[in-house]
């Protein structure tokens, strides 16, 4: 399975097309905590808790999402600089993560806000798209945070799912492993059969020098 990138509607692969495209792709910084906190807030993804969402360590970010300033590209490989932020995103107007990425005292002052309007100012509080999100805290509304991360192909199904998976991954394990000693009884039968027809043939003299020295090894 190829590499994807983990970027929210990036639909980049690591493929023979994408490298003539000239697209590459990095790792997160896992080692740098602060800058790694600034990528993820960066792509503005959250997890289905609303929890800010961490990459591991086998998952990558292509280069699209970087600024050209921010490549390396004087060795035989085009590599990152050091604490360079990805900024280039194609986000959804509507984004469902924008109240998640956003500073605590943030999203706390724009709740006073709300309690402190009006109760027939609080219709017009979705007004724009931006503030719908606040609209729904404000009546208690769920929020679907799922939808966006389960059509990105590193979302996690639930363990109901995910043991099946592994069930299946089992038993064509098992049948794999069956496969292969059926495969080697065969051809030990076989290395039995023709040494035997070797022997007879030599015990009756029916070789010739030639075909003995072909045959012995």
């Amino acid at each position: 399975m190829p590499v994807s990138c983990a970027a929210s509607g990036c639909k980049s692969r690591y493929t023979l097309e994408a490298r003539e495209k000239g697209i590459t792709f990095h790792r997160f910084p896992r080692s740098n905590p602060a800058l790694l906190d600034k990528w993820c807030r960066a792509m503005k993804r959250a997890t289905s808790t609303g929890e800010l969402w961490m990459p591991s360590r086998y998952q990558r970010l292509c280069s699209l999402h970087f600024q050209q300033s921010c490549f390396d590209t004087t060795g035989q490989t085009k590599r990152l600089r050091d604490d360079v932020i990805p900024s280039i995103f194609n986000f959804p107007e509507d984004s469902q993560m924008k109240i998640f990425l956003q500073k605590p005292e943030m999203i706390e002052n724009q709740v006073m806000d709300v309690i402190e309007l009006p109760s027939k100012d609080i219709l017009r509080i979705s007004e724009t798209p931006n503030e719908e999100l606040e609209e729904n805290m404000t009546l208690g509304t769920n929020i679907d945070t799922t939808s966006n991360c389960q059509d990105h192909p590193y979302f996690i199904p639930d363990i109901e799912t995910l043991k099946k998976k592994l069930q299946v991954s089992e038993d064509s394990r098992a049948q794999k492993e069956k496969e292969l000693r059926n495969a080697k009884d065969r051809e030990k039968r076989l290395r039995q059969t023709c040494r035997s027809i070797y022997q007879e043939l030599r015990k009756r003299k029916l070789l010739c020098v030639q075909l003995q020295e072909v045959l012995q090894p």
